[in-house]
């Protein structure tokens, strides 16, 4: 599950909608992954934790989403198949 992906799924999770809404913080995920596809280097491209540090201050319910979406990368990243 790519990141942008895994934040729009928590913030579904957090909110009860079903949809991506402009401003929130999947939205700029998936900006970031749009830009971040144009850039060359890794160095230069948009980091998850920027985008969420940002929606940390920016979003009511930023702290949920950034918990399931931070509980999803570690499962994923330790090859476990439970989803957000």
């Amino acid at each position: 599950m790519s990141d942008a992906a895994a934040i729009e799924a928590a913030e579904s999770a957090a909110t009860g909608l079903n949809t991506v809404l402009r401003g929130s913080t999947a939205a700029a995920a998936q900006s970031v992954a749009i830009l971040n596809a144009r850039v060359s280097r890794d160095e230069d491209k948009t980091k998850l934790r920027d985008v969420l540090q940002v929606a940390s201050i920016d979003h009511p319910t930023t702290y949920a989403c950034c918990s399931l979406v931070l509980q999803g990368r570690l499962a994923d990243a330790r090859g476990s198949t439970s989803t957000i």
